[in-house]
């Protein structure tokens, strides 16, 4: 991942799957580039998710309504980024057995 002036901010290989969480104090455009340079015979599956949130300092005080629903609106994405990680998980899955039992017996 780059930041708008090109410098390198995250760069990972060979990683299965994670989570990386980023404070960034610049706007702009980022870049993100995924490589299938390791294994270009398998397919890839590849799924990620931005979630842009405002500072703190830019919030307005909340009340009690408001605090509630934002940890109903948390619950609710929490469930949302499992589903969509356990789907990413079944399209992985079904990619692995269709190859295997499309390819020649050995």
């Amino acid at each position: 991942m780059k930041d708008p002036k090109g410098a390198v901010i995250h760069s990972a290989s060979k990683d299965r799957e994670g989570d990386f969480v980023f404070n960034v104090d610049m706007g702009g455009e980022y870049a993100f580039c995924f490589s299938n340079q390791m294994s270009t015979v398998t397919g890839k599956v590849i799924q990620f998710e931005i979630d842009i949130q405002g500072s703190a300092q830019d919030a307005p005080e909340k009340t009690a309504v408001d605090n509630s629903l934002s940890k109903i609106r948390d619950s609710v994405d929490k469930i949302h980024k499992t589903q969509n990680y356990f789907k990413t998980r079944e399209t992985v899955s079904f990619f692995f057995w269709e190859s295997l039992f499309s390819s020649p017996p050995l």
